[in-house]
């Protein structure tokens, strides 16, 4: 089974027309991403932006993360503590972007995905997690997430900190 664009539009206009509303509608997209292999290009930008969307913006506390939502989102994101899919990387990390508040046990699960031989965090996914977790936190860093962040590889001349050619 794919997901074709048109089953996006479908989605946008007839399930979800004023986007995600509730957990349940959160958890049949995540069913979606799960239980379908192939995916079209657009997939990925209308997954991601309608769960932000949902977890940060239309849960409360609005525009953060609190840790009600944090374990909510990593028992529907992980398998036995990893996240194994590229787009469900890029969900939390863009979670992590989106939010005002990141707690600590956010930031901790993404920065364990660094160093799990089996999550999809590869590569830039892995330099654009670890910065965004940075740039989330700030000086409220913790030293348990300074030793997870450990040495984070510095993006190669004419790349700039989100992988893309300069």
């Amino acid at each position: 089974m794919k997901l074709t664009r048109d089953d996006i539009d479908i989605l946008r206009e007839h399930v979800f027309p004023k986007g995600l509303a509730s957990s349940d509608d959160a958890a049949t997209l995540l069913a979606l991403n799960t239980a379908c292999p192939e995916k079209c290009a657009q997939w990925a930008d209308y997954f991601i932006g309608e769960m932000t969307a949902f977890i940060v913006h239309h849960c409360f506390p609005q525009g953060s993360m609190d840790d009600i939502n944090t374990r909510w989102l990593i028992a529907m994101i992980s398998r036995d503590g990893v996240v194994s899919t590229q787009v469900e990387i890029e969900l939390l990390r863009r979670i992590i972007d989106a939010s005002r508040f990141v707690p600590v046990a956010l930031s901790v699960f993404a920065l364990k995905q660094l160093d799990v031989p089996r999550s999809a965090a590869a590569g830039t996914a892995r330099r654009r997690l670890a910065t965004s977790v940075m740039r989330a936190r700030g000086s409220a860093l913790t030293d348990l997430e300074r030793h997870l962040l450990g040495p984070v590889p510095r993006p190669r001349a004419g790349v700039d900190a989100q992988g893309v050619a300069a």
